[in-house]
């Protein structure tokens, strides 16, 4: 996080969706503990600064409502949409790593990441695939779906929170960047139950995203 010490504290913060996700980036963090108010969120100590960790719950608008909620002192801290999304290109597999160079909605509109946030992520997961990221409202489960989404964005994967972040971050002068891991590969279809879950990878991502948040943390 030295690369942005001078920006204030909380230098960053992490925006996760679900608690499984947020659970899975505080077990690669160390001196944590659990800031008041609403939206959930924890403090996680870094050196002389610290960085937050926001549960937003899934979605776009909730993403949105968390990241309107947050106050801080001091300069703008920069806005990290962090988790799990699927793949739409079929080079990718379960527990890759995408850091986003751009962030797509649905209806086209584009948001520009920080390049110093993404140098910087780069450097944290050098193995990391660049590009871009979609952002929907409900969930792509088809197989077909999200190879014929990833032909039309060009997007690597797709999530279902970062574009909020990102227009939140725009309007609250805060710079943005995004970093998802794979959960469900391009050629898996999935059933909208959470039965379906039970054949992912859920143990290996859980450990990908811990490691991330430890790269980034310290």
């Amino acid at each position: 996080m030295t690369a942005f010490a001078d920006q204030g504290s909380p230098v960053a913060i992490l925006f996760a969706a679900t608690r499984w996700e947020r659970n899975a980036i505080l077990r690669g963090c160390k001196r944590v503990q659990r800031a008041p108010g609403s939206p959930p969120r924890w403090q996680v100590q870094s050196g002389p600064t610290h960085i937050e960790l926001v549960e937003t719950g899934i979605g776009l608008a909730s993403a949105a409502r968390a990241a309107v909620a947050l106050h801080w002192d001091g300069p703008a801290p920069v806005f990290v949409s962090m988790g799990c999304g699927g793949a739409l290109s079929v080079r990718l597999v379960a527990g890759d790593v995408v850091v986003a160079d751009v962030v797509v909605d649905a209806e086209g509109a584009r948001y520009n990441v920080d390049p110093a946030a993404l140098k910087w992520l780069e450097r944290c997961v050098p193995r990391a695939a660049t590009g871009a990221i979609l952002s929907v409202e409900a969930p792509l489960l088809d197989a077909a779906a999200k190879q014929i989404a990833g032909r039309t964005t060009k997007a690597l994967a797709v999530d279902m929170e970062s574009a909020a972040i990102a227009r939140t971050a725009a309007l609250r002068g805060a710079r943005f960047v995004a970093v998802r891991v794979i959960l469900d590969d391009a050629c898996t279809s999935l059933e909208a139950s959470s039965a379906s879950l039970t054949a992912l990878p859920l143990q290996a991502v859980e450990k990908r995203l811990a490691d991330l948040a430890k790269a980034l943390v310290f």
